[in-house]
């Protein structure tokens, strides 16, 4: 029973690194969209 549940854990805690990966990355990608955004912004500003 426990050799069960610590299993359980264990997976459950695998997906939510998985998950903690993905959205780093979502993350970090938004990031790169945003910069490039205020860089055209920035751009047309200044025209």
């Amino acid at each position: 029973m426990i050799k069960e549940r610590t299993e359980q854990i264990n997976l459950h805690q695998i997906m939510l690194n998985k998950q903690i990966k993905i959205n780093t990355t979502e993350n970090s990608q938004l990031n790169i969209e945003i910069q490039e955004r205020k860089s055209k912004v920035d751009k047309l500003i200044k025209r």
